[in-house]
């Protein structure tokens, strides 16, 4: 006969009992499930790490013409690259390069418009 332990005062007692005989516990069945397969839950969170990704590269685009755009899509491209790190799904790297690539546009925004301000003075 099989036997388990009791979860109060740790003596075995019988499977199928329903007291304990040691202490007077009464022991409660648990059900077990064995070998279910686990269901994915999907969050959304990839478009936000590719628009922020697509931002990041867009602003190093408007650099030299239009300082005042780099830095608006600058922080735009931080703001979506955070949502899309807070998720953690699959293009957590690319949120990741967005928000390093975003962050340099913007941190590098002043030179951005130093050299507009240059380009405007010569003509270009």
């Amino acid at each position: 006969m099989s036997t388990m332990i009791c979860p109060v005062c740790k003596k075995e007692i019988p499977v199928d009992a329903e007291f304990c005989s040691s202490c007077g516990t009464r022991i409660v069945k648990q059900a077990y499930i064995y070998n279910q397969p686990q269901t994915e839950v999907r969050r959304g969170g990839c478009g936000f790490a590719i628009a922020g990704f697509i931002l990041a590269i867009a602003a190093y685009s408007f650099f030299a013409t239009a300082a005042v755009l780099t830095v608006i899509l600058s922080i735009l491209g931080i703001i979506f690259n955070a949502i899309g790190m807070s998720k953690r799904r699959r293009l957590y790297g690319l949120a990741i390069a967005g928000f390093v690539l975003s962050l340099i546009a913007l941190l590098s925004s002043p030179f951005s418009f130093m050299l507009s301000c240059v380009n405007a003075a010569a003509g270009l």
